[in-house]
């Protein structure tokens, strides 16, 4: 998704959707008028929000963008059909959307988390019912990639912070063993599998470049 951004051009009219992290810095080398929609109460933002509101009721006029970008999302609205239609009531024809979402996650942000990922077969079968014309859809790594990232996540599992501070330094020589595999070898390890895995059916999920048509 990164990536991507040097192909776009300066100066023109963008709308970003999604967590903080994943927007502020994405575009750093354009200047951006309206930045961000947040569709949940609780954000952190440290610079300005120009929209709170429903993401499928954005309030603008039709064909306001030349591209929205849009990360981590759809799997917390309740109807990721109608955020598609809105996007391509507010982008420009011609314009791009950007789009990131899981293939297959946990339970977070409870309870706002309504689907456990999107296929590529979901996108082409909903994205051009909203005349998006699919540009091309791009794992987000393979197996290993996903195994690496759930390797981290282990040792959360495995050492959980509410377990007793007594218990917790009873277990930290464990705890430095069982990291420098799980949390260091292994994600290394499978960093360097992942290239060849030529499949890349079981991805963490897909990026997605479309046009209105």
């Amino acid at each position: 998704m990164r990536a991507r951004q040097k192909k776009l051009q300066p100066e023109r009219k963008y709308l970003m959707l999604g967590r903080e992290q994943d927007c502020i810095g994405t575009f750093s080398h354009i200047v951006i008028t309206n930045l961000r929609i947040f569709v949940s109460s609780q954000t952190t933002a440290t610079t300005r929000i120009d929209y709170v509101c429903d993401i499928t009721q954005i309030p603008v006029p039709d064909q306001s963008f030349d591209l929205i970008l849009c990360t981590e999302v759809l799997e917390h609205v309740s109807e990721p059909i109608m955020v598609i239609e809105e996007f391509s009531r507010i982008v420009q024809r011609g314009g791009k959307m950007l789009l990131s979402a899981p293939l297959g996650c946990g339970i977070h942000q409870e309870p706002h988390i309504y689907y456990g990922g999107f296929t590529p077969f979901w996108y082409q079968r909903f994205l051009p019912h909203s005349s998006f014309e699919i540009v091309d859809i791009t794992p987000n790594g393979g197996f290993f990639r996903h195994y690496g990232q759930e390797s981290v996540r282990f040792m959360t599992y495995l050492f959980p912070d509410r377990i007793p501070w007594g218990f917790k330094l009873l277990l930290l020589p464990f705890k430095v063993i069982l990291y420098c595999y799980f949390g260091i070898i292994m994600p290394a390890l499978c960093h360097y599998l992942d290239k060849f895995d030529q499949d890349r059916r079981f991805t963490v999920g897909y990026f997605v470049e479309a046009i209105k048509k």
